[in-house]
């Protein structure tokens, strides 16, 4: 098929190219009402107890023990929700096209085919329109998990001067507001668009050409 052919099957069927941009152009307006979000995140470091730092063998109290700790404070606040996992670790939850949502996941630095946890640190992230509302879901998801975290120590009973701290780490960028290009956008739907309503038009000219040679066909003297 060449371009010339193209161009006629697109003429012939003018009211599916018109019904694509109808699309587009509600596509559009959909975007264009798209509210930004507040984008908030915090990491929540697990320390050892003072006391098993108060000498020169700080190596008796094994990193694993914190990330494993971690794990267990993780799990038992999501529960058995199985929390998304993104290609980077500095991937935001806005960037799966959740606008009002919370994660807490403990930081997997493994590939494909298998896991590594490394740090004893949770992080914690909060995406929603209203900035009150990402700062109370955050705030209120930080003292769970430090209540929590206590709570598992002392139900164990863990001595006061052996338990693990759960601390706020101070390296966070604070609440940030993220609005997408809503040109980029449009200029995405136009092209998307046009695209498919072309392809369209094609295939139907091409299914209804031949439903009429076919009944031409048939019209003809045996």
């Amino acid at each position: 098929m060449t371009f010339t052919d193209i161009l006629r099957s697109l003429l012939r069927r003018w009211y599916v190219m018109l019904s694509a941009l109808a699309c587009i152009a509600v596509a559009i307006l959909m975007v264009a009402r798209v509210d930004g979000v507040y984008s908030v995140r915090v990491n929540l470091v697990f320390l050892p107890p003072p006391i098993a730092t108060s000498d020169a063998n700080t190596l008796r109290w094994s990193s694993e023990s914190l990330v494993n700790f971690a794990a267990v404070v993780e799990r038992s606040y999501n529960g058995n929700t199985p929390q998304p996992r993104f290609a980077s670790l500095d991937a935001p939850i806005y960037g799966s096209g959740q606008t009002s949502a919370l994660k807490v996941f403990l930081p997997n630095v493994g590939g494909q085919w298998s896991s590594s946890f490394t740090d004893a640190t949770l992080i914690v992230e909060a995406v929603d329109p209203d900035l009150k509302t990402v700062e109370r879901r955050l705030d209120t998801a930080v003292a769970e998990l430090q209540e929590l975290a206590l709570e598992l120590q002392r139900a164990e009973g863990v001595d006061e001067n052996q338990l693990i701290s759960v601390l706020i780490s101070d390296e966070t960028s604070g609440v940030r507001f993220v609005q997408g290009s809503t040109a980029r956008a449009a200029a995405s739907i136009v092209v998307l668009g046009l695209g498919i309503g072309g392809v369209a038009a094609v295939l139907v000219d091409r299914v209804l050409m031949r439903r009429r040679e076919r009944e031409a066909g048939g019209l003809e003297p045996a």
